[in-house]
């Protein structure tokens, strides 16, 4: 297992544990604003599972059909992420401004 791949598994297990604490914590005090870093930490740990199977593809060596390896696809992965946090900041405002106005 390379170094990237075990930090990106860090990163899957940390969000995991992020989601249960916050969803936890959310509930009990009721607060939208956990509830909702919850749901941000829910895309994050999308994220980092995009982020693991981009690693694990990247580090496949040259073949026939991809004779420079398998590397562009870690720039491909951050382009999805970067489109899920813009996701998850729509969702955020979204039910935020819903919040406001009831």
């Amino acid at each position: 297992m390379t170094r990237k791949t075990r930090a990106a598994l860090v990163s899957v297990c940390s969000n995991i544990t992020l989601i249960i604490m916050k969803i936890f914590a959310g509930i009990l005090s009721g607060s939208v604003s956990i509830i909702s870093e919850a749901i941000h930490s829910a895309m994050d740990l999308v994220a980092a599972l995009i982020a693991l199977v981009a690693v694990r593809k990247s580090d496949i060596p040259p073949d026939q059909h991809h004779p420079y390896g398998h590397d562009k696809i870690e720039n491909v992965s951050g382009v999805i992420e970067a489109l899920l946090i813009l996701l998850a900041a729509g969702w955020i405002i979204f039910e935020a401004v819903g919040k406001l106005i009831t």
